[in-house]
């Protein structure tokens, strides 16, 4: 369970500058990761980007594009519930994504 990960032992700020990245991360991942990487993402967002608008506990995950022997990415489309605009995270091999 995510939720019960342990925080940063340091207590360290993440520079601002890094904060969109980390964001779109955890867009990326699954919602209850089970890959490391990814459970660090939530991890690390949970230490460092409470307080900031850059997580996101009430939208909701509207699309999941799978990761495909022909397309080696996969997108999460996510829904505010509030605006017109959806917002897409992707994540996959650096050609994969140059492409889209």
């Amino acid at each position: 369970d995510v939720q019960n990960l342990p925080a940063a032992a340091d207590g360290s700020a993440l520079p601002d500058a890094f904060h969109e990245l980390l964001e779109y991360a955890v867009l990326a991942s699954e919602i209850e990761p089970h890959d490391p990487m990814e459970q660090a993402f939530h991890r690390m967002a949970a230490d460092h980007l409470v307080d900031t608008e850059h997580l996101h506990p009430a939208w909701s995950l509207a699309r999941e594009y799978e990761l495909s022997p022909q397309l080696l990415a996969m997108s999460h489309l996510w829904r505010d519930g509030t605006s017109a605009h959806d917002t897409v995270a992707t994540k996959g091999a650096p050609e994969a994504v140059a492409d889209l």
